[in-house]
């Protein structure tokens, strides 16, 4: 899911959003799985506490409430090693799958299933595209 919000969110979505911040929240500030599974549950008693509220000035108290609870008690929001802003964000590069193709017989004769599979796969693609497609080299020449 993108961080930029392209569209209007309904009052469910901004609940889920902040149900899962909150979670968030208690997750950076505990050490212990027990803990942190004891913590959630109460942060969803208290979400299904006021689910049936239909009065919305208090349910836009609570919610600003909540929100006011989890920036105070977030010391630093949790960030994932691969995902950006993370420390291993973009470290590796990813081969490209044509790489493959420029082996060695002898290194590909180290792994006979791997790439036997790999050729199969590799036909059927092809002929899959040419049915989709048509034969391209056709067309081009």
């Amino acid at each position: 899911m993108s961080y930029m919000t392209t569209r209007a969110i309904n009052h469910g979505q901004l609940v889920k959003t902040l149900y899962k911040q909150a979670l968030r929240a208690h997750e950076t500030t505990t050490n212990y799985r027990l803990d942190y599974r004891f913590g959630a549950v109460r942060i969803r008693a208290m979400f299904e506490k006021y689910r049936n509220e239909r009065d919305m000035d208090k349910v836009n108290q609570l919610m600003a409430y909540t929100e006011k609870m989890i920036f105070l008690t977030i010391p630093k929001t949790k960030q994932f090693e691969h995902c950006p802003r993370g420390i291993a964000h973009g470290r590796y590069d990813v081969s490209p799958d044509m790489v493959f193709d420029a082996y060695h017989p002898l290194e590909k004769a180290a792994y006979p299933k791997y790439f036997a599979k790999r050729e199969l796969a590799k036909r059927d693609h092809i002929l899959w595209w040419e049915k989709t497609y048509g034969n391209t080299e056709a067309k081009s020449n």
